[in-house]
């Protein structure tokens, strides 16, 4: 047999789908989310995430009411009403969000099932794709995690993973056993990584090996 040399970007390509194995990643959960660089990085990415929620909350109605002013004059008043009451479902969404990430609980367990439903949003006629991703925690407790039109979890994670939940991130989800993945998804941006990678080549921020 011929030996083949390769050109410098085949072997790099080739070296990105090298194992956590053979890159020396251990079997086990990451020990570094308790130390203070990721805490400095979690920080960081929580205070953007709050700044952009915040704006996001605060402009919303008045926009709305603003636009829908505008455009409806005859009925500001019931417009401006509905406006409201898109803000009220606005806030509720954010205050769950805050209670969910600075007030939940990591919990270990493991992926039980994926599957792909249908669902109807709000009046639309037309279905869209939900990518559901089941837990059984080690306390016997059942969890889901749905993805739309983003499904980096559901990708990444394989039935019958263990997996420690980390709710102060972006992507919670850290899998046990990384020792035959080629890739690590960040769990601040949700961007693959090669598993050789310590830190994110997208947003700079520690990964989770």
């Amino acid at each position: 047999m011929e030996n083949v040399e390769y050109t410098e970007e085949v072997q790099e390509d080739i070296q990105v789908q090298r194992t956590g194995r053979e890159v020396g990643v251990q079997r086990g959960f990451s020990q570094r989310v308790g130390t203070p660089e990721f805490k400095a990085a979690m920080g960081e990415s929580n205070r953007t995430n709050t700044v952009v929620t915040v704006l996001v909350c605060l402009l919303l109605a008045p926009l709305l009411t603003l636009i829908v002013a505008l455009l409806s004059p005859q009925s500001r008043a019931v417009l401006v009403g509905a406006c409201v009451v898109v803000e009220a479902i606005v806030a509720v969404i954010v205050v769950r969000i805050f209670v969910k990430r600075y007030l939940g609980k990591p919990w270990d367990g493991e992926v039980v099932d994926q599957h792909v439903e249908r669902e109807r949003r709000g009046n639309s006629r037309h279905k869209q794709n939900v990518y559901v991703t089941r837990f059984r925690t080690d306390e016997g407790e059942s969890k889901k995690h749905k993805e739309r039109t983003i499904h980096r979890t559901y990708d990444y994670l394989r039935l019958g993973d263990r997996v420690r939940y980390h709710p102060q991130l972006n992507y919670p989800f850290e899998k046990e056993d990384k020792t035959g993945d080629t890739e690590l998804l960040c769990p601040f941006c949700g961007t693959i990584q090669p598993i050789e990678n310590d830190y994110c080549e997208t947003c700079a921020k520690p990964l989770l090996k």
